[in-house]
């Protein structure tokens, strides 16, 4: 499923910002509530439904782990500082030869958390396992002009107001259930490496 803010008239791979989670690509989730979730706040948003068809696609999966987190915060801009490092660059190459990539949704209450890490604020260990227990489901992240000539539209689903706004009061709710998650964490994982020690080569 993918969330659109407006109509869709073109399905492109590389139309998406910058700085979305992998870079530029065409992005869906796997659910109706996870599409909904992004454009709940936009007036003529609405939810379009795929099949995908996939045939000798190279398709990289990523885990809720270190990697996944490093991957997100360098490629929405938090990373910069450690451009040069040697576990960031062996991230940017898997991206760069993906045609497809699956990997956990990281939402903005996420990415907050994430965020948090890259400052030094918080440990690996305290970000990773607040992150695990923040299940969106995953996303697929169509990179390549190949990995689009398997996907097939199915629908379009108009969104009325009364959904938007339930939307808005489940990701309300979900974003305190993480703040709870980020404190408990914080008190079982005190341990954990820091960013400085995990990429020591800091440019």
């Amino acid at each position: 499923f993918h969330g659109a803010k407006e109509q869709i008239l073109e399905i492109t791979h590389n139309g998406s910002r910058k700085n979305c989670d992998f870079g530029k690509g065409f992005y869906l989730g796997e659910t109706y509530d996870q599409a909904l979730s992004f454009v709940n706040e936009n007036g003529n948003s609405s939810v379009y439904s795929f099949e995908l068809m996939p045939n000798s696609l190279k398709i990289v999966e990523f885990g809720c782990d270190l990697e996944w987190m490093l991957a997100i915060c360098y490629f929405r801009g938090n990373l910069t500082e450690y451009k040069n490092s040697p576990q960031i660059k062996k991230i940017i190459n898997k991206v760069k030869k993906a045609d497809i990539i699956i990997a956990p949704i990281a939402d903005n209450n996420m990415f907050y958390i994430m965020s948090s890490f890259v400052k030094g604020e918080i440990n690996c260990d305290v970000a990773i396992h607040s992150l695990s227990t923040s299940k969106l489901g995953k996303q697929y992240v169509f990179k390549t002009e190949k990995s689009l000539q398997f996907l097939k539209p199915i629908e379009k689903y108009y969104l009325c107001q009364r959904e938007k706004e339930d939307c808005g009061d489940r990701l309300k709710q979900r974003g305190l259930e993480i703040e709870t998650k980020l404190k408990l964490a914080k008190r079982e994982y005190r341990n954990g490496l820091f960013i400085e020690e995990i990429l020591d080569e800091k440019i």
